[in-house]
C-alpha cells in the first residue's frame, strides 16, 4: 500500500514487506517499478529510509503546493504560486483523455546494483510465511509512447529477469490496455481497475 504517495522507495518496499511478514500477511504484490527504475524528475529528497519520514515530507510538500494554489486563485501571488502555477484539483479521465497537450517525455533510468537486498527480504518474508508475488502494473499506451526506444521492452525483460533471480512468479498486465484505463501515466481509472482485478483473478487461478 502507497498511501497516495506518489511512488514509494527501494527502502521502503522492502521495508514494508518487512512488516508484512512480521504481521503474518499471507500474500505480498510487491511493485516491482522502484526496484527497477527511476524516473526521470523523480524527487530522490522526497524518500527516507522508512516510509514514516516519507510521509512527513510528502504532506510538508503538499501543504506548500496547496497553499501557493489558494494564493494564486486569490491572485495573492507569491514566489512559489508563479514558479509552480499549481491546479488544486487533478483532471478527470476524460479530461486527461481529450487533452491536446501532449504528454511530457521521460526516461527510466535503471539501477545497476545488487539485488541482496530483495533477495534477502523476500527470503524473510517468505520464512515467515507470507507468500511474495511480484507486480509489474501496466502503464498507459500514451505514457509508454513518451519512453525512449527500447526502454519499454527493457522495462518487462528485467522485470521477469528479477522474478527469476527472486524465484518468484510475476503478474505483469500488458496487451490491450487503453488510454481509456487510466487517468493518467499510470494510475488506472475505475474501469481500469477493474479490467486490472479481472485479470489478476483469472492470472490467480492459473496459478493454483
Amino acid at each position: 500500500m502507497r498511501i497516495g504517495l506518489a511512488a514509494s522507495s527501494r527502502d521502503e518496499l522492502l521495508a514494508l514487506l518487512d512488516q508484512a511478514g512480521e504481521d503474518g500477511v499471507p500474500t505480498v504484490l510487491l511493485e516491482a517499478n522502484s526496484l527497477l527504475f527511476a524516473l526521470q524528475g523523480q524527487d530522490a529528497n522526497l524518500h527516507c529510509s522508512n516510509l514514516s519520514c516519507t510521509i512527513r515530507r510528502f504532506i510538508a510538500l503538499e501543504r506548500q503546493r496547496y497553499s501557493a494554489g489558494l494564493r494564486h486563485l486569490l491572485a495573492m501571488p507569491s514566489a512559489e504560486a508563479q514558479r509552480m502555477d499549481m491546479a488544486l484539483s487533478e483532471p478527470t479521465a476524460s479530461q486527461w483523455r481529450k487533452s491536446s497537450a501532449p504528454l511530457r517525455d521521460q526516461s527510466l533510468t535503471f539501477h545497476d546494483r545488487s539485488n541482496s537486498d530483495i533477495v534477502a527480504a523476500v527470503k524473510r518474508a517468505q520464512t515467515r510465511g507470507t507468500k511474495v508475488i511480484l507486480l509489474l502494473p501496466p502503464r498507459s499506451p500514451a505514457a509508454e509512447r513518451t519512453l525512449p526506444d527500447g526502454q519499454v521492452e527493457e522495462m518487462y525483460l528485467r522485470a521477469n529477469a528479477l522474478a527469476n533471480e527472486l524465484g518468484l512468479p510475476i503478474f505483469a498486465p500488458r496487451a490491450g490496455w487503453s488510454d481509456a484505463d487510466f487517468v493518467d501515466r499510470a494510475h488506472m481509472s475505475r474501469e481500469g481497475r477493474e479490467r486490472f482485478l479481472r485479470e489478476l483473478r483469472a492470472w490467480w487461478a492459473e496459478q493454483a
